[in-house]
């Protein structure tokens, strides 16, 4: 698939949503549920949600790329495990990711508190945002896996101050890595996005794609019905 066009691609996808693939998204971020409901509105592709939660922190890496595969397939670990030990005939693909967002060469994750979220948004008037992301996709009766990296910029004009303070009064920044919420209509107006916007969201749908359809020529097994 290296040279294929995103039209051979999206081709290529939809064939392989008509063979009804078993699809699990082990994330209840919204963003990322919300890219998936696009994927099914566009696809008709179905998913389910399982998550299994995992100690963010005691998973370190100064390489952003490094970092979010590596949170990525902790996620992938802990959900399969726990999947397989309430269903242990479940079966299908299991999707993880994860995102951090990096500015003046340090990492920036969720926001501890108001005043760094705050912080986050001021820095990004004069610098700007890279978002790097991982998807990580496995199967869930042999444990074989692969996953990719994405990276976007996000470039800011000024952003007034009363933008800031109405952003981190509203709390909805605190749950987004660096505090970037670009599709907010108090951001939006203000951005300027290298690369796609579900990128920036966290779950790259062109990414994602092509790691299901890797994960699929190799032998994905079909089934006759989606448990939701």
């Amino acid at each position: 698939m290296g040279n294929a066009t995103m039209s051979d691609v999206d081709a290529e996808f939809r064939a392989f949503v008509a063979k009804q693939p078993t699809l699990i998204l082990g994330s209840i971020s919204r963003s990322r549920t919300n890219i998936m409901n696009e994927l099914s509105a566009e696809f008709g592709l179905k998913y389910r949600v399982f998550v299994a939660p995992i100690n963010e922190k005691l998973i370190r890496n100064p390489d952003p790329a490094a970092l979010v595969t590596s949170l990525s397939l902790a996620k992938a670990a802990a959900t399969r495990e726990e999947l397989l030990r309430r269903e242990p005939e479940a079966s299908g693909l299991l999707i993880t990711g994860d995102q951090v967002v990096v500015c003046q060469g340090e990492i920036l994750e969720k926001p501890i508190d108001a005043d760094q979220a705050a912080d986050f948004l001021r820095r990004y008037r004069s610098h700007p945002a890279q978002t790097v992301g991982a998807i990580a996709c496995t199967d869930l009766r042999s444990g074989r896996q692969a996953h990719r990296v994405a990276v976007a910029s996000v470039h800011f004009s000024d952003m007034p101050e009363d933008t800031v303070r109405s952003l981190v009064e509203e709390a909805a920044v605190m749950w987004c890595s660096g505090a970037l919420m670009v599709e907010h209509p108090l951001v939006w107006p203000h951005v300027r996005l290298e690369g796609a916007i579900d990128n920036v969201q966290g779950l790259d749908k062109a990414t994602l794609k092509r790691l299901l359809l890797e994960m699929a020529a190799e032998g994905l097994p079909r089934v006759d019905a989606l448990r939701i």
